[in-house]
């Protein structure tokens, strides 16, 4: 969810004056108020999938085995973070991973080495996970590396951790943990294409890993989100892998809660882009029967939008998920109810078995604390090896938070995950964490 204040100036398409029509017919028709409080619906179209990327590398064979993890193909880049190419070995992976109902599906991850010697004295992978945030092709951490600058949130963190990173001999996997239908917000999906990218990896004969290879995985925000996703699934999905920990910050735990919160805030579109994400992975959630005319303009309108990049036609502020579903309480709704539950740790039995650092700032404004402090008393009652740092720090000298305290947590928190994932990845016992941070197990 690392949200910086973008604008995007998007035109008016002929898709969007479809959807606004069909949505208007259907809402005199009773088809988008009648979906009531339950969700009974006649009938359910899914909405719109993103646009396919015009790289023809990304484009799925025709058979896709159901092996995830499986390599289909690769190739080298030149890596460009930033846009200014570097002289590090690089390649893009396409690979197996699974849906949310279990059908096998590509994604591609991005694995950059260091030209660093590696000071653990033997190779180490780090998963890092992009809080990239978006619905369209061009927005993805692999777009990045190849010097797009399109997601500006990208861009942000590249800045922040590359150099860092790559001066610890560590190689890095960046992977498109969306899957092809950029379904932002859809929690399982994003765990699983992490640890198929992971796998991946470690088969990929010119990084010359083995089965052994120590692995860590790291995010912020949506990025976190990912992450926290991933360390729950390993022990049950993916126990082949050697995963030594697993540290996350500013995590979104349980999604349509974060939305509701933002409700009349400027960021809220930004926030419905995620129920737009996570209705491409799960069509129960909402259909174009639910929505509105002004919701069925925002969905046309962000059908390939990148992190943040709101839509002329939407207002900043004063918004709310009825404006763009036609229910009473759209979060009573069937799909919304079932949907919520499927996507949000709180509510599911994973929890990890490797040990986790997680930080979260106390002000933050866009993802509330108190649903983190939930989860890390029922991983710590289910036995896991956890840190946890409440920061204040983005806080003011009076103690008022700042106004984007989120995005003050992502360069605050950081430094202090490096010192974890430096300690476990050499084998440390104790915990390296900050002053004040709370271990349980």
């Amino acid at each position: 969810m690392l949200r910086l204040c973008l604008q995007t100036r998007i035109g008016c398409r002929c898709g969007m004056a479809v959807l606004v029509l069909m949505a208007a017919v259907l809402a005199g028709c009773g088809g988008g108020a009648g979906a009531d409080a339950g969700g009974a619906q006649s009938k359910r179209s899914p909405l719109p999938l993103p646009r396919a990327d015009a790289d023809p590398f990304y484009a799925a064979p025709a058979q896709v085995p159901d092996a995830p993890g499986t390599l289909l193909k690769s190739r080298p880049i030149v890596y460009r973070p930033l846009g200014v190419p570097l002289p590090n070995p690089a390649w893009q992976l396409q690979y197996v991973t699974r849906s949310a109902d279990g059908r096998p599906r590509t994604a591609v991850a991005t694995v950059v080495t260091s030209l660093q010697q590696n000071l653990l004295g033997r190779p180490a992978l780090l998963s890092y996970q992009f809080a990239y945030d978006s619905l369209g092709a061009e927005c993805t951490p692999s777009h990045t590396a190849t010097g797009s600058t399109r997601n500006l949130i990208n861009l942000a963190e590249t800045a922040e951790i590359l150099p860092t990173l790559l001066g610890f001999g560590w190689t890095l996997i960046f992977p498109d943990y969306e899957g092809p239908d950029h379904a932002f917000g859809a929690g399982p999906l994003a765990g699983r294409a992490t640890l198929d990218a992971i796998r991946a990896a470690l088969r990929f004969e010119p990084l010359q890993f083995t089965a052994d290879t120590p692995v860590a995985l790291w995010g912020y925000s949506g990025g976190g989100y990912a992450t926290s996703w991933a360390a729950a699934l390993q022990p049950g999905y993916a126990a082949e892998i050697n995963l030594v920990a697993a540290a996350f910050g500013g995590a979104v735990v349980d999604p349509l809660d974060v939305v509701r919160r933002n409700e009349d805030t400027d960021s809220f579109n930004f926030l419905f882009t995620m129920i737009l994400g996570m209705a491409r992975e799960y069509p129960d959630l909402l259909s174009l029967e639910a929505l509105t005319p002004r919701g069925a303009g925002l969905v046309e309108a962000a059908r390939d939008v990148c992190a943040g990049e709101l839509p002329d036609a939407a207002p900043a502020d004063g918004i709310q998920v009825s404006d763009y579903v036609a229910a009473d309480d759209p979060y009573r709704m069937q799909g919304f109810e079932e949907v919520g539950a499927r996507v949000s740790l709180l509510r599911s039995d994973l929890a990890p078995s490797v040990p986790v650092y997680v930080y979260h700032e106390i002000g933050d404004e866009l993802v509330s604390i108190d649903r983190m402090d939930e989860l890390v008393a029922k991983w710590c009652g289910a036995g896991v090896q956890l840190s946890y740092h409440r920061s204040a720090a983005g806080a003011d000298n009076d103690g008022q938070p700042h106004s984007r305290v989120h995005n003050v947590g992502a360069a605050n928190g950081a430094p202090a995950a490096v010192a974890y994932l430096q300690g476990r990845f050499g084998g440390v016992s104790a915990p390296v964490t900050l002053y004040g941070a709370e271990s349980c197990n």
